[in-house]
């Protein structure tokens, strides 16, 4: 991909006032602010947060959409060239186009126009760009709820270890507890594994990202195969998460095998006194 720019115009909003209470303006020269990017059809495409220095900066827009999802704590998410494996998760490249850089600074608008132009290179017809794009994008859709739904299983398997725990340390098991708790355990690893498998599917991404041809039956096969899987998976899912382990734990608590308050504190008597 290439790209042209046009210097950036301002304006000064409508509705502002002009007493800095924009984006653009902080309490200090480092404040941050945001570049955002949309499509010749007004949708938005990127946010690029970017430290508010004085003097000229350089932004630099990778032509891609925004990340699927930021992983917790900052850390590796899956992503790479796609957005499963090998990093930080990053956006599908957009299709060649105009798109529009505008910011907020100041009470005023300012924008410039980018045209992004296809790598000459590397020839496609447009047919077969807009079929490549529109499966990269059905799996952008789909890659934030493939990691939330990795999130929310550890955080059930840490409640099933805690309540295991208070199980085994209970004089005398409630009868049912135990074998609830092995039936949520057995659907947690079956769901856990349907996910593993429709992640690897979803990682074809990389492979339709890297190829300037259409995307092959195999491609569109795996793409198609994790939206036929994901909503019967997170059906199960949250019905662990909202409805099956909530019960458990409340049952816990009925029948009184729950975590031990601690020992009491014991006030010394005061020297002297």
């Amino acid at each position: 991909m290439m790209t042209t720019a046009t210097a950036m115009t301002g304006k000064r909003h409508e509705d502002g006032d002009g007493d800095g209470d924009d984006a653009g303006d902080g309490d200090g020269d480092d404040a941050e602010f945001a570049l955002m990017i949309t499509d010749a059809s007004g949708e938005h495409v990127r946010t690029l947060e970017v430290e508010r220095k004085q003097g000229i900066n350089e932004v630099i827009w990778d032509w891609r959409h925004d990340r699927p999802y930021e992983p917790e704590g900052g850390g590796p998410g899956g992503g790479g060239g796609g957005f499963f494996f090998g990093g930080a998760p990053q956006g599908p490249i957009v299709l060649p186009g105009t798109y529009t850089v505008s910011m907020d600074v100041g009470g005023e608008t300012f924008s410039a126009e980018v045209e992004v132009v296809a790598e000459p290179r590397r020839p496609m017809a447009r047919a077969d760009r807009m079929a490549r794009q529109e499966a990269l994008m059905s799996l952008h859709a789909m890659a934030g709820p493939i990691y939330e739904a990795g999130q929310a299983l550890d955080a059930l398997e840490e409640q099933l270890s805690a309540a295991e725990d208070l199980i085994e340390g209970a004089d005398e098991a409630p009868e049912g507890l135990e074998e609830e708790l092995e039936a949520i355990e057995e659907e947690i690893e079956e769901i856990r594994d349907e996910l593993a498998d429709a992640r690897r599917n979803a990682g074809v991404a990389n492979a339709i990202q890297g190829s300037s041809t259409v995307p092959t039956a195999d491609h569109l096969w795996q793409v198609d195969e994790v939206w036929n899987v994901m909503p019967e998976l997170l059906d199960r899912l949250n019905a662990l998460i909202e409805t099956r382990v909530p019960a458990l734990n409340a049952q816990l608590y009925a029948e009184g095998v729950r975590p031990g308050a601690g020992e009491p504190i014991a006030l010394p008597d005061r020297p002297g006194g």
